[in-house]
């Protein structure tokens, strides 16, 4: 299919007024007359991305949890440690030596928070405290 309007201005079959340059790409370009069609041209409204929506509620998810377990971990505080990395390098350690100290499912936060910061453990601590200090 092509472009139906003689001139630029509303467009009944797409439901949104083109200026001249719009028109002319409606006319000229398939991919932005194809845009229209779909519903998703400039100038319509935006239908929400299902797929982007989750994929941003996961995010939020995961951060509010990461601040959880964060928290969580404080609670773990020692005197002696500068920040969550030190306590969370702790608590794993513990956790291997007696296997009844903590739930093994928040063993494997605590493991998760402290792969997700770097590949090596030594350099996650540093980078724990450095950004949730004592």
């Amino acid at each position: 299919m092509q472009c139906e309007c003689p001139i630029a201005g509303y467009c009944q079959r797409h439901k949104v007024r083109k200026p001249s340059g719009w028109h002319k790409l409606c006319q000229t370009k398939a991919a932005y007359f194809e845009a229209w069609e779909q519903g998703r041209g400039p100038g319509q409204e935006q239908k929400p991305d299902d797929k982007r929506e989750q994929r941003r509620k996961s995010v939020v998810e995961a951060t509010q949890r990461k601040e959880r377990l964060v928290s969580w971990l404080k609670l773990f505080r020692l005197e002696s440690e500068k920040g969550i990395g030190d306590t969370a390098d702790r608590v794993v350690k513990q956790q291997k030596k007696s296997k009844a100290w903590i739930a093994s499912d928040a063993h494997d936060a605590v493991n998760c928070l402290l792969k997700q910061c770097s590949c090596s453990r030594i350099d996650a601590v540093e980078r724990l405290n450095t950004k949730y200090p004592y």
